[in-house]
This record gives structure tokens, C-alpha cells and sequence, in this order.
């Protein structure tokens, strides 16, 4: 069935197929998968045309990336200040 028919039938409009098409580069490239990976996927000869397109939606999954990395070492620096308070204690008692 030609996509024109199945969007009709789905109710669906304003789609086109190109804008899938964008939009798994576009989700590609915010999961953290390279930027290589998705010209290859999409076809694309040339990298610049797959970084011209996509390249700016990947620093939001650097920023995600980074927040992630803080949270984790937040994480750490509380767990090695429980434990020296822990063997404060056990110096103490």
C-alpha cells in the first residue's frame, strides 16, 4: 500500500514520507548514536550533508549525557562522605 493511502486510511496528514525519514536521524542522533552511524544509516555520501542536518541535535544528548555524569559523581562524593562519617564514628565509640 503506497504511504499516501496508508496515512488516508490512518487518518493521518501533513506526513510525508521524508519527514520519517528526518525524524529517525533526528532520534538517532539524540539516543547518542554517532554521527557516522546515522549518515550510514540514512545513505548519505557525504558526512556534511548528515552533520549539517543533524550535528546541532546531539548536544542536547551531550548536555543529558553530562547531567547524568554529575548526578554519578554526586553520587559517589555522598557515599564516601557517609563512610568517613562512619569511621568517625567507629574512631569515636
Amino acid at each position: 500500500m503506497p504511504f499516501r493511502e496508508a496515512c488516508k486510511r490512518a487518518g493521518i496528514t501533513g506526513v510525508r514520507v521524508h519527514d520519517l525519514r528526518r525524524t529517525f536521524g533526528s532520534w538517532g542522533v539524540m539516543s547518542g548514536q554517532s554521527i557516522y552511524s546515522v549518515q550510514k544509516l540514512l545513505g548519505h555520501r557525504d558526512l556534511a550533508v548528515t552533520e549539517s542536518t543533524y550535528a546541532h541535535l546531539s548536544n542536547d544528548s551531550l548536555l543529558g549525557a553530562s547531567e547524568g555524569m554529575v548526578t554519578l559523581l554526586d553520587e559517589a562524593e555522598a557515599a564516601v562522605a557517609r563512610k568517613r562519617e562512619e569511621e568517625k564514628r567507629r574512631a569515636a565509640g
